[in-house]
């Protein structure tokens, strides 16, 4: 570790401290001391969580669709600890069923599945992330559209 990281050792004469000032999730990991004079050497390891509120790396979008096709609102979020995702059209909550229904992505990606979408599935959709640290939503129109019959 080098002191342009950000990261401080700084040494009180008895004891040595770590200081990383601005941690962010990117900080979290395994830390390893070793500790060596002329009678030896000394290890410990010690695990860095950093818990965070949800931040969205990327929101939901407007979408036109045609109907009949499959219908997605994605999302990318970043938390710890992972969050608890509910997607809500016109402020109702969906419930999951065969025809819609949220779905964790992985990775931090979180998707609202809308199968033989119709004109009813019109309207406003809210996703909102929870976790113990705080909240976020965001919200997107979903318009379906007729296919041209002839």
């Amino acid at each position: 570790m080098k002191a342009e990281d950000g990261i401080e050792i700084i040494n009180d004469g008895k004891k040595q401290i770590l200081s990383l000032p601005a941690t962010t999730t990117k900080d979290a990991s395994a830390y390893t001391v070793l500790a060596t004079n002329k009678l030896g050497k000394c290890q410990t390891r010690t695990e860095l969580v950093i818990k965070c509120a949800p931040v969205f790396l990327k929101k939901a979008r407007d979408e036109q669709v045609v109907e009949k096709r499959v219908s997605r609102l994605e999302v990318e979020i970043e938390a710890f600890p992972k969050p608890i995702v509910t997607w809500y059209k016109e402020g109702k909550e969906i419930i999951n069923n065969d025809h819609i229904k949220g779905v964790d992505a992985k990775g931090g990606f979180y998707q609202l599945v809308i199968n033989n979408s119709s004109k009813d599935d019109t309207g406003v959709y809210t996703c909102k992330a929870v976790n113990e640290i705080g909240a976020i939503e965001c919200s997107a129109e979903l318009a379906i559209e007729s296919a041209p019959n002839f």
